[in-house]
């Protein structure tokens, strides 16, 4: 192959995130994910680093997750992604976490399938209870109406 048929190389944000890795003295990804608190599936991070952002999108608390083990704020990872050429965008493809938003998805992995089970259907009751509660507050007059008898 001459000099002018080489490949073109791409960098993703799943080649830094393997070089983090690396220079965290993980040599494996089966390593890194086993020592994530809690353990991520090595396929996921093996499938994230060969296939970055482009093939593979994660999704936000597993995205969280990882940057807590690399211990970066999404926008300094975004930033070690080389942008070889100027029409090439490295876009993040999720909103940032604010520190609250972090702490209660640490909370939720923290759960066991169960526990999780328990906080979706607690969560769900409680988007009926409210959706029920705006939908009879925009039937029923307001009480001061309804003592002195005007109408709107």
């Amino acid at each position: 192959m001459s000099v002018g048929e080489m490949p073109k190389l791409v960098w993703h944000i799943g080649d830094v995130v393997r070089k983090l890795r690396e220079a965290r003295g993980f040599k494996t990804a089966k390593a890194f994910a086993k020592a994530m608190s809690p353990p991520m599936r090595e396929n996921t991070l093996g499938d994230f680093e060969r296939e970055g952002d482009v093939n593979r999108r994660l999704d936000p608390v597993t995205l969280a997750r990882l940057l807590a083990a690399l211990d970066l704020e999404k926008h300094q990872l975004f930033a070690l992604v080389p942008v070889p050429r100027q029409d090439v965008v490295v876009q993040d493809p999720q909103p940032a976490l604010d520190p609250a938003d972090r702490e209660l998805l640490e909370k939720w992995h923290g759960l066991g399938p169960a526990e999780q089970t328990h906080v979706r259907q607690s969560i769900e009751f409680l988007l009926q209870q409210k959706k029920h509660n705006d939908a009879k507050t925009e039937v029923e007059p307001k009480k001061s109406d309804a003592v002195t008898g005007h109408r709107k």
